[in-house]
């Protein structure tokens, strides 16, 4: 009998200790977000944004509330890629792999129509 309780004493310890990890892991800060987003350190390296000062999604998502009180963003989680802030600018990048999914973008029609649009002006 005794050493049924013993077993049962332990399984509710072990039932405490693994709902208090799963709470205190679930508040760890993210700095990366999005749906097949890669972390920018696995494509580039640049001293002029580092991992190590990268702003976590609720830091960023609350900067972005007070840069753009009209952000259509509602919640950390639906911010997207990395963020840092840099002499008062909030700086998104999205790393994704290029894929069939996510092909390389090619911007020079995009600059193309920009400069028609201003030379239309």
């Amino acid at each position: 009998m005794s050493n049924e309780l013993e077993n049962n004493d332990m399984k509710q310890i072990l039932s405490v200790i693994i709902i208090l990890l799963s709470t205190s892991l679930s508040k760890a800060q993210t700095y990366i977000e999005g749906w097949r987003v890669i972390p920018f350190s696995q494509v580039a390296n640049s001293s002029l944004l580092p991992q190590n000062q990268r702003l976590s999604t609720t830091a960023s998502f609350n900067k972005l509330k007070e840069i753009e009180p009209t952000t259509t963003k509602k919640a950390p989680d639906e911010m997207t890629g990395e963020y840092w802030l840099i002499d008062s600018m909030l700086i998104q990048l999205v790393t994704r792999q290029i894929s069939s999914e996510w092909p390389k973008n090619d911007l020079e029609d995009f600059r193309l129509s920009l400069i028609q649009m201003l030379v239309e002006k």
